[in-house]
């Protein structure tokens, strides 16, 4: 079951923090009231709010203060803010509420309907965000499960395999060993299977503050990784200048490895892989970085649905993979409040663009 939603209220009139109780009543929320702003950034410690109501006159320190105390502090700065304030208030005073970081307004006297129609949607909505927090809480525990639960007799699996071959070796024949190899290298897939699983789970878990990230460090990075794949498929990866951006390295290096491994993995039989990787600002503090491959390509009528999880356009028996390397870019690209897109066609290659803020 979900816990209730708090909201904080802040009014130095103790008459005017009953009266707003008394219509949120019937609510099914918890209610913390307090008469001035350092009671409140006291609250804002110990307690996690769904929606705080300001009024903007007080004394010692207004509301407009407070805001901007509370958009200071990360654990805060995403809390939506409602400002009280008089209904002769200026379209001045008003703009500065909205740079302080207000989501919306209230004039006083306020209307009992309008104030739990505003109150009631930032409730819903912290309802279904702590849903889904729980449901990814839930998703990381079974991943977490199947990796710990799957892999210790998957290992096995593949050690009893080669104890048949070496043990019953003068037994069996070239199809009885064919047969134990291929059940080994299912066992070896279902392993990596997990394994990407646990990894998707935990991307939007990662909290680390977003850090100055030079993307040439990081495809240095991944080309050693990746040196192994390229020197087997004789690939070409030919890498531009690159900017600095935010993020976080580790999830960076995991996002440009999938890509660039895809492109190597997937090129045609008569031509050794090609991957070019650039990079454009696009305006807005955005950059686009693109990575184009000379590979088999893809019906451009897929290029949404291949950042699914699972969703694979080739068959497995000519391309091994978990199916959720593409999932995971995505999902990395928003974590970074970044996106990824792709443009493809068949025969000729494709091309991945990924969105990064400045």
């Amino acid at each position: 079951m979900v816990e209730k939603s708090k909201i904080l209220i802040v009014d130095d009139r103790r008459e005017n923090l009953i009266a707003l109780e008394k219509v949120l009543e019937d609510l099914s929320i918890e209610i913390v009231t307090v008469t001035n702003g350092n009671d409140a950034l006291r609250s804002l410690l110990n307690h996690e709010f769904a929606l705080i109501i300001l009024d903007v006159m007080m004394p010692e320190m207004d509301g407009y203060e407070l805001a901007e105390l509370i958009r200071g502090q990360k654990e805060t700065r995403k809390t939506p803010l409602i400002f009280l304030t008089a209904m002769g208030s200026t379209d001045k005073l008003i703009f500065r509420g909205y740079q302080a970081g207000a989501v919306d307004y209230l004039f006083k006297p306020v209307d009992d309907h309008i104030l739990l129609s505003k109150v009631n949607v930032f409730v819903q909505l912290d309802q279904q965000k702590k849903e889904l927090e729980r449901s990814n809480r839930d998703l990381e525990i079974f991943a977490g499960i199947a990796s710990h639960d799957l892999k210790a007799p998957l290992r096995k699996i593949q050690n009893m395999g080669d104890f048949l071959k070496e043990d019953f070796k003068n037994i069996l024949d070239e199809r009885g060993i064919q047969y134990i190899t291929n059940i080994q290298g299912m066992a070896m897939q279902l392993s990596k299977l997990t394994d990407s699983l646990l990894e998707y789970s935990r991307i939007n878990k990662e909290t680390e503050s977003f850090e100055s990230v030079d993307l040439n460090d990081i495809l240095e990075r991944v080309v050693n990784n990746l040196e192994l794949q390229i020197q087997e498929t004789r690939g070409d990866i030919r890498v531009g200048k690159l900017p600095v951006v935010k993020g976080m390295p580790f999830l960076l290096i995991q996002l440009f490895q999938n890509l660039i491994s895809n492109a190597l993995k997937f090129h045609r039989n008569e031509e050794p892989p090609r991957v070019d990787i650039e990079a454009k600002a696009i305006g807005n503090g955005f950059w686009k970085i693109t990575i184009k491959d000379n590979g088999i390509g893809f019906d451009e009528k897929y290029s949404d649905e291949i950042f699914k999880p699972f969703k694979r356009l080739v068959s497995k028996s000519t391309f091994d993979g978990s199916g959720i390397g593409l999932a995971s870019c995505q999902k990395i690209a928003n974590h970074h409040r970044g996106n990824i897109m792709c443009c493809s066609e068949m025969g000729k290659g494709s091309l991945f663009a990924v969105i990064l803020p400045e």
